[in-house]
């Protein structure tokens, strides 16, 4: 049984709680497996990321640099995860037209 959080760590208060409960959750054996969006590990562009991705949706919390994330596994007792990635851009004004924003928050995106 494979315990999988797809692009979710962003929504959650306690990520590293939410991890622990993935492998508690998972059967011996299977895996835990967590599809994120990486923060850059520069904090201002990290903010500002943060920022946009709140206007986008309002359930946004705060997306990790990678090794934050990864620093998660060890004291929720998991292995080093394996990590791979892509690359996905787009502009701040096409991504927020094809989000949910609250209502005048896709007039921020500039700000």
């Amino acid at each position: 049984m494979t315990s999988p959080s797809h692009r979710d760590m962003i929504v959650f208060l306690d990520p590293a709680a939410v991890l622990a409960e993935m492998k508690r959750v998972c059967a011996p054996g299977g895996r835990v497996a967590v599809i994120d969006t990486e923060a850059s590990p520069d904090a201002a562009k990290a903010a500002e990321f943060n920022r946009m991705e709140k206007l986008r949706d309002h359930s946004h919390v705060r997306v990790m640099p990678l090794t934050e994330l990864k620093g998660l596994f060890a004291p929720a007792g998991l292995p080093a995860p394996r990590v791979s990635g892509y690359r996905l851009e787009s502009d701040p004004e096409s991504l927020l037209a094809r989000s949910f924003p609250l209502p005048g928050d896709a007039d921020k995106p500039a700000a």
